[in-house]
């Protein structure tokens, strides 16, 4: 069976353009939702966007995810939190107009590697995943994400009753050592945390049996 490459911290990097907003968002995605589960049956590109898209949409005071019911809508339910992520970012190699420019030389091997469906047949794909999977996400989904505080932060809040409803402790990156550091710098270390997330997701490649040989050479 094929297997994807991992990724690096520099590729997830480059695929949000190095913007900080962006890094933080895919970074709490993958932190709240797991997609290990789906993750033989996606391109990295579309599990990027998929975090950073819902975790936009989760914000909103009207979370577009409420509609969901089934796990049947699994095709329209990946479609909203992608579009969610290309609404706001032109996703680097993903749209026409692309605000951050071409991916690096260095990197468009391993991301050729990482999106093996080329974004091809993806209600087909996602139709070959447990049903429970799904119907965790719609789950998932329907909550806000959860604000981060630093342990400073959480024993001060906790003496003045002013922690906010949701919240979780960050273990995996220190947001008191953001102060003087550079949108770059904070933006890896998002990176960096979305790395750690990954790091038990499986690596083989499923693929469909219209599919056929899934583009050749591609793992030699």
């Amino acid at each position: 069976m094929p297997t994807k490459p991992k990724p690096t911290v520099d590729l997830i990097f480059e695929s949000c353009g190095g913007y900080k907003p962006l890094c933080e968002r895919v970074y709490i995605g993958a932190r709240e939702i797991s997609l290990a589960q789906a993750h033989e049956w996606l391109d990295f590109d579309e599990e990027l966007k998929f975090w950073a898209g819902s975790v936009k949409l989760r914000r909103l005071a009207e979370n577009p995810f409420e509609r969901f019911q089934y796990a049947t809508e699994r095709h329209e339910l990946f479609k909203t939190a992608m579009e969610g992520a290309s609404r706001t970012f032109h996703w680097k190699g993903c749209l026409k107009d692309n605000l951050f420019g071409p991916m690096p030389k260095r990197l468009r091997g391993l991301q050729r590697r990482l999106n093996p469906f080329n974004g091809r047949d993806l209600r087909e794909r996602l139709n070959e995943i447990d049903a429970s999977l799904f119907a965790q996400l719609i789950d998932d989904l329907k909550r806000p994400p959860m604000s981060y505080v630093t342990e400073g932060r959480f024993h001060y809040g906790a003496r003045q009753r002013t922690l906010p409803e949701r919240y979780a402790l960050l273990h995996d990156i220190d947001l008191a050592s953001f102060k003087g550091r550079s949108d770059e710098e904070i933006a890896r270390q998002f990176c960096t945390g979305t790395m750690r997330r990954l790091k038990d997701y499986p690596r083989e490649v499923r693929h469909l049996p219209t599919q056929g040989v899934l583009m050749p050479n591609l793992f030699n």
